[in-house]
């Protein structure tokens, strides 16, 4: 996370990932969460360094290959859905963390952002 974050930033970041692999997301789950972090990142139309970190440190903690965005974004978002009401309320809950702090991460919340996360967080049930 290197030169990207400040130290009170890798701590936050660090409080989120460490709870990633014991959630044991499906395969199916893990794509579905990638597909829709890549919708946040480039919802206001540019694509923040911090964000492209961020996802790549989730996309390394969720134990996929880099390249995986070839697959993620061939998947229809309504399976992708599906995949996702199938989740527990923990990993729920950590995706959720996962996901605001990719709209906050670069310092600027879009309306696009906050758009995608409520639909999101109303189709799953998630509240905020």
């Amino acid at each position: 996370m290197g030169r990207y974050f400040s130290e009170s930033e890798k701590h936050e970041l660090v409080q989120i990932l460490v709870k990633l692999k014991p959630a044991n997301y499906s395969y199916s789950q893990k794509l579905a969460m990638i597909q829709f972090l890549d919708l946040i990142i480039f919802a206001d139309e540019k694509a923040d360094e911090k964000k492209l970190k961020w996802f790549e440190v989730v996309i390394g903690h969720l134990e996929l290959p880099e390249d995986i965005m070839h697959v993620a974004v061939k998947l229809d978002p309504k399976n992708s859905i599906s995949e996702l009401k199938l989740m527990t309320p923990l990993q729920k809950d950590i995706f959720k963390q996962v996901l605001i702090k990719m709209v906050v991460i670069d310092g600027v919340v879009a309306v696009q952002e906050t758009q995608i996360l409520s639909k999101l967080f109303d189709l799953l049930g998630i509240k905020i």
